[in-house]
């Protein structure tokens, strides 16, 4: 069976990831979460208060390229994703390696 991809889509705080782990545990199969924050463009080159000023709400504060490139790559090799740890100041990426075959 190919690789399966279901989005779920909504503002932030409507519940995208409760939905997501309820279709992952109904369904019961192996799968990987791939969060649109880890696509949030870098802005390590803002200061703080700069920062602060950004809509993340705003499409344009995504890197939808690279989202798009991942996904299409997903079915032929992994990826390598960006975790963001957005309570530390500055927001700190952590790797993750996304396999599915």
């Amino acid at each position: 069976m190919p690789p399966l991809l279901i989005g779920v889509v909504g503002g932030s705080g409507s519940g995208k990831t409760t939905v997501a782990r309820a279709i992952y545990d109904f369904l019961g199969m192996n799968a990987a979460f791939i969060d649109m924050d880890a696509y949030y463009k870098d802005l390590s080159h803002l200061t703080l208060e700069q920062r602060r000023q950004i809509n993340f709400d705003h499409p344009d504060s995504i890197d939808t390229t690279l989202m798009a490139d991942h996904l299409a790559r997903l079915r032929v090799d992994g990826i390598d994703s960006t975790i963001i740890d957005v309570e530390s100041r500055p927001p700190r990426c952590l790797g993750q390696k996304i396999n599915i075959l």
